[in-house]
């Protein structure tokens, strides 16, 4: 008769409705467990990428300080917003960002060490003021990642 009884209870929840719980509980706490775990990771060394900005007669001239190690012109970025934050230069790489494409593009990438393929330290760039006007804001990448966003100012 004890049996009988067991058979008799009702269940609460669905069998179809437990399962879905369980697997919506475990997303949720991975949800919150991957962003906390994923901020204890320091980024890595040499991924920072510094520039100093400064206005040279009628350009912009935008001189790279630090810049992480082994990047290839073809394999940065830069795009530039206006102040409002509407795209005004889509994104380029910087081999593309040459004396021929000056009269186009108004930017031109300066290879500060020409006996060196990578970009780096004493590279820059040189963005027209007319065509890019103070507030502007660049914004420098590589093929994953945002490395710098800057106003010119």
């Amino acid at each position: 008769m004890e049996g009988a009884g067991k058979d008799r209870r009702r269940v609460a929840i669905s069998p179809l409705a437990a399962r879905i719980l369980m697997v919506a509980t475990v997303a949720a706490l991975f949800a919150l467990l991957y962003p906390l775990m994923s901020g204890l990771r320091s980024p890595a060394p040499g991924t920072s990428l510094t520039v100093t900005v400064a206005r040279d007669g009628t350009n912009w001239s935008v001189t790279f300080t630090e810049v992480p190690a082994g990047r290839l012109p073809s394999e940065m970025y830069l795009l530039i917003r206006n102040a409002s934050g509407g795209i005004v230069f889509l994104r380029t790489s910087f081999s593309d960002l040459t004396t021929a494409n000056w009269s186009t593009q108004r930017i031109l990438y300066v290879d500060g060490n020409p006996g060196v393929p990578e970009v780096m330290r004493g590279d820059g760039l040189r963005i027209d003021l007319a065509s890019y006007q103070e507030e502007s804001i660049i914004e420098i990448s590589d093929r994953t990642r945002v490395l710098l966003i800057k106003p010119l100012r």
